[in-house]
């Protein structure tokens, strides 16, 4: 099914960048310092227009197709094991970037163009889930979730600051938490998704898989949590987990975990 342009800008976009921070983490230093100063100017002008939303704080985030087709070329080694034939990289990259302009500014695409820039991102999208899974890292074998941001903008804790107290928002009961998240899948397997809500040790002690249906399936999803009054409280967590439809997983019964911590006022009419 072909994608419609815009979502295949970002297919295509989050793509590269995943290959990115697969095989070239020290991107940074392959631009010029300017380069990465105009990054950082994006990420503090956008922190400051979004009132009511936390910004990014990866810069790559911040770059642009152009950006993100040059660093691969220009390191071209680093990348040839996901991409194989420079070649015909860059025509799918010449491609994207020709119509990448008019499908963010919502002009009229012709649907022979729509089909192009869809078969191109997912091209890219696949050569990338398919680098990874014969390149005899974890992501081999398990899915990894790639981002998870809530709708205040904030990404997922890390797991190194689970534990830590963070300013948690403060939420009513009635408000809905909603999460959009996207993950890379491994060996076929589609992708199951749930969220709930918990204090952060009861979250993480559920060992068994959850006795529901999964709330999203697929490699993007948006996933939504309406708070009610079980979940008063100053340490208040909002759990997802990822699946594969495999029976077997990284941890326990699921592939991936992300957190969001709030606090929730009790209800004022008690």
């Amino acid at each position: 099914m072909a994608l419609e342009p815009s979502e295949s800008v970002a297919v295509f976009e989050s793509a590269l960048r995943s290959a990115i921070r697969e095989v070239l983490p020290e991107w940074k230093t392959k631009l010029q310092s300017e380069a990465v100063e105009k990054l950082e100017e994006k990420q503090t002008t956008d922190e400051k227009k979004r009132d009511g939303a936390v910004a990014s704080t990866d810069l790559l985030d911040y770059t642009e197709t152009t950006q993100l087709t040059r660093l691969v070329e220009s390191n071209w080694e680093k990348f040839k094991p996901v991409f194989q034939d420079l070649a015909r990289l860059k025509v799918m990259f010449a491609l994207v970037n020709d119509y990448r302009n008019p499908a963010q500014h919502n002009r009229v695409i012709l649907p022979f163009e729509r089909d192009l820039l869809s078969g191109g991102a997912q091209q890219v999208q696949n050569q990338v889930a398919i680098f990874r899974g014969t390149s005899g890292s974890e992501t081999r074998y398990y899915p990894r979730i790639e981002s998870a941001t809530d709708q205040l903008g904030r990404s997922s804790v890390t797991p190194a600051d689970i534990y830590s107290h963070p300013e948690r928002p403060r939420l009513d009961v009635g408000d809905w938490v909603e999460v959009r998240a996207s993950a890379v899948a491994a060996r076929g397997f589609d992708l199951e998704w749930w969220i709930f809500s918990g204090g952060l040790m009861e979250g993480l002690a559920t060992k068994t898989r959850l006795d529901r249906d999964p709330d999203a399936t697929g490699s993007e999803v948006v996933l939504r949590y309406q708070m009610t009054a079980a979940d008063v409280g100053e340490q208040r967590t909002v759990h997802v987990r990822m699946a594969s439809t495999s029976k077997f997983h990284r941890s326990d019964w699921y592939d991936g975990h992300a957190f969001f911590h709030f606090a929730v006022n009790p209800p004022e009419d008690e």
